[in-house]
């Protein structure tokens, strides 16, 4: 679902108006409230393939320092593609403050999260490669929250070039969905001075017992084992 399907069904549904065309007014308070809570529902949900991706990292730094794109908040799990084929060979994290206590340094056959640049990108540290080589790594990441926006550009004949559109960009949590409508229904409610149902937070607590109640019994992971794809080629492809 769209931010655009969701904040039409929410105006129609919490105030009975048409939902085409959308007033200017009414689409900047939903949009301002489906993102607020949608980041919220986001940052509640536990770890699942909805939050992951798998990135083809940038080329490693003659520090072995690898840097993110500004769509990663935090890598998970990192392989090593030798010498650019197929063979994949798994990297361990391990911190620098732990190998510390230990007597060591991290070694290298593992990765380090590292401190983010100023402009907030992501970093982590892998062996230093030698001279010559160009190794080639996958990296398995949470991704950031991506706020919908009205986009100037937006061409309505190809609205793949402005994937953050509000008319483009897909509410990526669909269990929560229920729980987002009932929030953007109270902001568009309040705006035209009508009593809030509150439902929100009741919804999304049902939405993550959710979660808990189909998830696999005794499975011991931490975090909870990912469930309802594939997370890109990650497991299939070199």
């Amino acid at each position: 679902m769209t931010y655009d399907t969701l904040i039409r069904d929410c105006i129609a549904e919490a105030l009975c108006l048409p939902r085409d065309p959308i007033q200017s007014e009414l689409l900047d308070v939903g949009l301002a409230s489906a993102n607020e809570h949608a980041l919220i529902i986001w940052m509640s949900w536990k770890w699942d393939n909805e939050k992951m991706d798998e990135f083809t990292t940038p080329t490693v730094g003659a520090d072995g320092i690898i840097t993110f794109a500004s769509d990663v908040d935090s890598v998970m799990a990192v392989k090593c593609l030798n010498d650019g084929s197929d063979v994949e060979v798994p990297i361990w994290p391990e911190d620098e403050y732990i190998a510390a206590s230990q007597g060591g340094t991290v070694s290298s056959d593992r990765f380090q999260q590292i401190a983010s640049t100023t402009a907030g990108l992501r970093r982590i540290k892998v062996e230093v490669p030698e001279t010559g080589e160009t190794p080639v790594y996958k990296a398995l990441c949470l991704k950031k929250y991506v706020d919908a926006i009205i986009d100037p550009a937006y061409p309505a004949t190809l609205p793949a070039t402005t994937p953050t559109d509000y008319r483009v960009l897909e509410v990526v949590i669909d269990r929560g969905i229920p729980a987002l409508k009932a929030a953007v229904k109270d902001s568009l409610r309040r705006m035209q001075g009508m009593n809030p149902d509150g439902n929100f937070k009741a919804l999304l607590n049902l939405a993550l017992q959710r979660e808990t109640y189909d998830s696999a019994r005794d499975r011991r992971t931490n975090p909870r084992s990912p469930g309802y794809s594939d997370v890109g080629a990650w497991d299939s492809d070199g």
